[in-house]
């Protein structure tokens, strides 16, 4: 294990304010009063302290990472990132795309781990079919199948078997939405939407000449059961 986090994970000045930002220090406290002389030392004394305490907290939470993804490539463990969008007005939709991942996939230490990107980085699941070049990611199109239409996503997995067939993987993420759509409903409704995003998908893909019949066949079984099975190592052996 590093004694110390790897260059990439190391953001200097991370959660610093621009100094115009910053409360400023008065140069010459003798023209002010002792009260607020104090006051603002104070106060930018507490602003520098929690700033490097939120950096600090960073780099600690990095190294963590680094050294659990590490250890997943070791153990032949996928690690899986949450990626796209999120709710709440507190969400940061800007700092979601997948690109911003980069540096961990390239990183030379953690070669061997395999990162599964789920959701597919939607709306930026365009990022996700660039990312899908590299040899350790791999993608599902969970999330979408149950907020688009068929034809919207089968476009993006019509992107995706294009450039890596092998990492696209079929998932719902079934969860409870509200108190009448529960998981059952969002199970059966993604279900549904990804089957046949999916069969629109390959069925474009053959009509261009991109693929056989028999090459559609298999690219469905292996969206559908055959690249989870190969990635999670639970044998490929056919029912």
């Amino acid at each position: 294990m590093r004694s110390s986090p790897p260059r990439w994970l190391v953001n200097e000045g991370e959660g610093r304010l621009p100094s115009s930002s910053r409360p400023p220090i008065c140069a010459n406290s003798t023209s002010r009063s002792p009260r607020r002389a104090t006051q603002s030392r104070f106060t930018h004394s507490s602003f520098e302290e929690e700033n490097r305490g939120a950096a600090e907290y960073k780099t600690l939470q990095d190294y963590l990472f680094h050294a659990i993804a590490a250890e997943a490539g070791r153990l032949g463990m996928a690690v899986h990132f949450h990626t796209g969008a999120g709710v709440g007005a507190y969400f940061d939709l800007t700092g979601a795309d997948p690109l911003n991942l980069e540096p961990v996939f390239d990183d030379p230490a953690l070669r061997k781990t395999k990162f599964v990107l789920l959701h597919g980085g939607w709306p930026f699941e365009k990022s996700t079919g660039f990312l899908l070049s590299k040899p350790n990611v791999y993608a599902d199109f969970s999330y979408q199948s149950f907020l688009l239409s068929p034809e919207m996503l089968s476009q993006t997995i019509k992107t995706w078997l294009i450039m890596a067939p092998e990492k696209v993987l079929f998932a719902t993420d079934a969860a409870a939405i509200t108190p009448e759509v529960n998981w059952e409903e969002v199970g059966w409704l993604s279900n549904r939407t990804g089957r046949r995003a999916l069969a629109i998908a390959i069925t474009e893909l053959l009509r261009e000449g991109e693929i056989t019949r028999p090459r559609a066949m298999q690219i469905a079984q292996m969206v559908l059961r055959d690249n989870a099975m190969k990635l999670y190592g639970t044998g490929l052996g056919h029912a």
